[in-house]
Protein backbone atom coordinates (compact mmCIF):
# COMPACT_ATOMS: atom_id res chain seq x y z
CA UNK A 1 0.00 0.00 0.00
CA UNK A 2 1.45 3.30 -1.21
CA UNK A 3 0.73 6.38 1.28
CA UNK A 4 0.82 10.15 1.70
CA UNK A 5 3.88 10.41 3.92
CA UNK A 6 2.08 12.97 5.78
CA UNK A 7 -0.45 10.35 6.87
CA UNK A 8 1.15 8.94 10.08
CA UNK A 9 -2.02 7.57 11.82
CA UNK A 10 -5.15 5.63 10.61
CA UNK A 11 -7.86 5.54 14.16
CA UNK A 12 -10.24 2.59 13.49
CA UNK A 13 -13.63 1.94 15.14
CA UNK A 14 -13.73 -1.50 15.65
CA UNK A 15 -17.50 -2.87 15.79
CA UNK A 16 -19.55 -2.88 12.07
CA UNK A 17 -15.85 -1.42 11.07
CA UNK A 18 -13.50 -3.97 11.09
CA UNK A 19 -15.07 -6.86 12.51
CA UNK A 20 -18.70 -7.94 11.72
CA UNK A 21 -20.58 -7.66 15.73
CA UNK A 22 -23.70 -7.34 14.65
CA UNK A 23 -25.48 -10.22 15.08
CA UNK A 24 -22.65 -10.79 18.47
CA UNK A 25 -24.15 -7.30 19.66
CA UNK A 26 -27.53 -7.27 18.65
CA UNK A 27 -27.96 -11.26 20.83
CA UNK A 28 -26.37 -9.75 23.52
CA UNK A 29 -28.69 -6.67 24.05
CA UNK A 30 -31.83 -9.06 23.31
CA UNK A 31 -30.74 -11.45 25.92
CA UNK A 32 -30.31 -9.11 28.59
CA UNK A 33 -33.32 -7.40 27.97
CA UNK A 34 -35.38 -10.32 27.80
CA UNK A 35 -34.10 -11.48 31.34
CA UNK A 36 -34.93 -8.40 32.66
CA UNK A 37 -38.67 -9.07 32.02
CA UNK A 38 -38.89 -6.67 29.04
CA UNK A 39 -39.56 -7.31 25.57
CA UNK A 40 -36.11 -6.54 23.32
CA UNK A 41 -37.00 -4.14 20.58
CA UNK A 42 -34.69 -4.83 17.49
CA UNK A 43 -35.62 -1.41 15.63
CA UNK A 44 -34.81 0.42 19.22
CA UNK A 45 -31.75 -1.44 20.03
CA UNK A 46 -30.43 -0.84 16.29
CA UNK A 47 -30.69 3.06 16.67
CA UNK A 48 -28.75 3.27 20.18
CA UNK A 49 -25.82 0.87 18.16
CA UNK A 50 -22.46 2.83 18.88
CA UNK A 51 -23.10 4.32 22.27
CA UNK A 52 -21.41 2.79 25.54
CA UNK A 53 -23.21 -0.30 26.93
CA UNK A 54 -23.51 2.60 30.47
CA UNK A 55 -25.25 4.81 28.06
CA UNK A 56 -27.63 2.48 25.97
CA UNK A 57 -29.32 0.34 28.85
CA UNK A 58 -31.07 3.16 30.65
CA UNK A 59 -33.31 3.65 27.52
CA UNK A 60 -33.99 0.14 27.04
CA UNK A 61 -34.77 -1.51 30.89
CA UNK A 62 -36.47 0.40 33.94
CA UNK A 63 -33.39 1.94 36.13
CA UNK A 64 -33.27 -0.54 38.62
CA UNK A 65 -32.06 -3.15 36.19
CA UNK A 66 -29.55 -1.14 34.68
CA UNK A 67 -26.88 -3.09 36.65
CA UNK A 68 -28.36 -6.22 36.36
CA UNK A 69 -28.78 -5.75 32.30
CA UNK A 70 -25.48 -5.00 32.19
CA UNK A 71 -23.92 -7.60 33.77
CA UNK A 72 -26.05 -10.26 31.95
CA UNK A 73 -25.00 -8.93 28.78
CA UNK A 74 -21.20 -9.14 29.55
CA UNK A 75 -21.88 -12.80 30.55
CA UNK A 76 -24.05 -13.11 27.21
CA UNK A 77 -20.60 -11.83 25.29
CA UNK A 78 -18.57 -14.41 26.82
CA UNK A 79 -20.39 -17.70 26.00
CA UNK A 80 -18.39 -19.58 23.15
CA UNK A 81 -21.66 -19.85 20.71
CA UNK A 82 -22.49 -16.12 21.18
CA UNK A 83 -18.56 -15.50 20.33
CA UNK A 84 -19.17 -17.58 17.23
CA UNK A 85 -21.26 -14.83 15.75
CA UNK A 86 -18.46 -12.44 15.41
CA UNK A 87 -16.57 -12.70 12.44
CA UNK A 88 -14.06 -10.18 10.12
CA UNK A 89 -14.39 -8.32 7.64
CA UNK A 90 -13.07 -8.85 4.23
CA UNK A 91 -9.83 -7.50 3.47
CA UNK A 92 -9.24 -6.39 7.54
CA UNK A 93 -5.83 -8.40 8.07
CA UNK A 94 -4.87 -7.41 4.54
CA UNK A 95 -5.66 -3.79 5.38
CA UNK A 96 -4.11 -3.69 8.59
CA UNK A 97 -0.79 -5.29 7.77
CA UNK A 98 -0.62 -2.81 4.58
CA UNK A 99 -0.32 -0.13 7.12
CA UNK A 100 2.01 -1.33 9.54
CA UNK A 101 4.45 -2.59 6.72
CA UNK A 102 3.88 1.09 5.02
CA UNK A 103 4.76 3.02 8.46
CA UNK A 104 1.72 3.76 9.08
CA UNK A 105 0.59 3.22 12.93
CA UNK A 106 -3.26 1.74 13.79
CA UNK A 107 -4.80 2.49 16.46
CA UNK A 108 -8.26 1.55 17.53
CA UNK A 109 -10.97 3.59 19.60
CA UNK A 110 -14.33 1.65 20.64
CA UNK A 111 -16.91 2.96 22.96
CA UNK A 112 -16.88 -0.79 23.72
CA UNK A 113 -15.19 -1.65 27.30
CA UNK A 114 -11.12 -2.08 27.05
CA UNK A 115 -11.47 -5.52 28.36
CA UNK A 116 -13.81 -6.78 25.93
CA UNK A 117 -12.24 -4.84 23.11
CA UNK A 118 -8.82 -6.21 23.67
CA UNK A 119 -10.95 -9.72 24.10
CA UNK A 120 -12.03 -9.14 20.65
CA UNK A 121 -9.04 -8.25 18.97
CA UNK A 122 -7.30 -11.14 20.35
CA UNK A 123 -9.89 -13.60 19.23
CA UNK A 124 -10.38 -12.31 15.65
CA UNK A 125 -5.94 -12.75 15.51
CA UNK A 126 -6.14 -8.43 14.67
CA UNK A 127 -4.28 -7.38 17.94
CA UNK A 128 -0.91 -7.59 16.63
CA UNK A 129 -1.73 -4.80 14.54
CA UNK A 130 -2.58 -2.00 16.80
CA UNK A 131 -0.22 0.42 18.29
CA UNK A 132 -2.17 1.82 20.62
CA UNK A 133 -5.87 0.47 21.79
CA UNK A 134 -8.21 2.56 23.70
CA UNK A 135 -11.84 1.43 24.59
CA UNK A 136 -14.81 3.88 26.42
CA UNK A 137 -13.23 3.68 29.72
CA UNK A 138 -9.35 4.38 28.98
CA UNK A 139 -10.34 7.19 26.40
CA UNK A 140 -10.86 10.51 27.78
CA UNK A 141 -14.38 10.66 27.02
CA UNK A 142 -16.44 8.43 24.50
CA UNK A 143 -16.81 8.99 21.62
CA UNK A 144 -18.05 11.34 19.65
CA UNK A 145 -16.68 13.57 21.64
CA UNK A 146 -12.88 14.28 20.62
CA UNK A 147 -10.95 13.31 23.80
CA UNK A 148 -10.09 9.72 22.56
CA UNK A 149 -9.09 10.93 19.44
CA UNK A 150 -6.70 13.08 20.97
CA UNK A 151 -5.62 11.30 23.41
CA UNK A 152 -4.57 8.69 20.47
CA UNK A 153 -2.70 11.55 18.50
CA UNK A 154 -0.34 12.13 21.79
CA UNK A 155 0.02 8.90 22.10
CA UNK A 156 1.88 8.72 18.64
CA UNK A 157 2.78 11.84 18.76
CA UNK A 158 0.57 13.19 15.18
CA UNK A 159 -1.03 15.94 14.63
CA UNK A 160 -5.32 15.57 14.03
CA UNK A 161 -3.61 16.66 10.53
CA UNK A 162 -1.64 13.67 10.06
CA UNK A 163 -4.45 10.96 11.54
CA UNK A 164 -7.29 9.74 9.34
CA UNK A 165 -10.29 8.05 11.01
CA UNK A 166 -12.56 4.92 9.80
CA UNK A 167 -15.96 3.97 10.97
CA UNK A 168 -19.49 2.75 10.12
CA UNK A 169 -21.96 4.79 12.40
CA UNK A 170 -22.57 8.88 12.43
CA UNK A 171 -20.81 8.31 16.13
CA UNK A 172 -17.18 7.82 14.63
CA UNK A 173 -17.75 10.25 12.14
CA UNK A 174 -18.19 13.37 14.32
CA UNK A 175 -15.79 12.05 15.88
CA UNK A 176 -13.19 12.57 13.52
CA UNK A 177 -15.00 15.95 12.82
CA UNK A 178 -14.63 17.08 16.43
CA UNK A 179 -11.48 16.19 16.72
CA UNK A 180 -10.65 18.15 13.08
CA UNK A 181 -8.75 14.91 11.93
CA UNK A 182 -7.46 14.82 8.14
CA UNK A 183 -10.33 12.82 7.40
CA UNK A 184 -13.58 11.34 8.33
CA UNK A 185 -13.81 8.16 6.32
CA UNK A 186 -17.49 6.13 6.54
CA UNK A 187 -17.99 2.61 5.65
CA UNK A 188 -21.28 1.41 4.98
CA UNK A 189 -20.65 -2.72 5.36
CA UNK A 190 -21.58 -1.83 9.29
CA UNK A 191 -24.06 -0.70 11.58
CA UNK A 192 -24.72 2.84 9.99
CA UNK A 193 -26.22 3.66 6.10
CA UNK A 194 -24.32 5.59 3.44
CA UNK A 195 -26.93 8.12 3.94
CA UNK A 196 -26.60 8.35 7.61
CA UNK A 197 -22.80 8.69 7.27
CA UNK A 198 -23.06 11.50 4.55
CA UNK A 199 -25.59 13.32 6.55
CA UNK A 200 -22.84 13.29 10.06
CA UNK A 201 -20.22 14.83 7.27
CA UNK A 202 -18.33 11.43 6.10
CA UNK A 203 -15.56 13.23 3.62
CA UNK A 204 -15.76 9.85 2.38
CA UNK A 205 -17.11 6.68 1.98
CA UNK A 206 -16.73 3.13 0.87
CA UNK A 207 -18.75 -0.49 0.54
CA UNK A 208 -15.80 -2.42 1.84
CA UNK A 209 -12.40 -2.46 3.21
CA UNK A 210 -11.37 -3.89 -0.87
CA UNK A 211 -11.39 0.07 -1.48
CA UNK A 212 -9.44 1.24 1.96
CA UNK A 213 -6.89 1.86 -0.19
CA UNK A 214 -8.20 3.59 -3.36
CA UNK A 215 -10.05 5.89 -0.53
CA UNK A 216 -6.20 6.52 1.39
CA UNK A 217 -5.13 7.65 -1.70
CA UNK A 218 -8.03 9.83 -2.58
CA UNK A 219 -7.43 11.54 0.83
CA UNK A 220 -3.70 11.83 -0.04
CA UNK A 221 -4.95 13.96 -3.18
CA UNK A 222 -7.03 16.37 -1.28
CA UNK A 223 -10.14 15.11 -3.56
Amino acid sequence: MTHDPGIKAVIFDIDGTILDTYEFVMHSFEEAVAAQGEKPDRAKIDSLLGQTIHETYPQLVPEEAVEAALQKHREVQALPEVRALISTFDQANEVLAALNHAGVRCAALSNRMHASLLELLEYTGLLQHFTVILGSDEAREPKPAPGGVRQICEILHVSAAEAVMIGDTPIDIKTAKNAGLRAAIGITHGFGSREQLVAAGADFTLDSLRDFEETMQRVEHGE
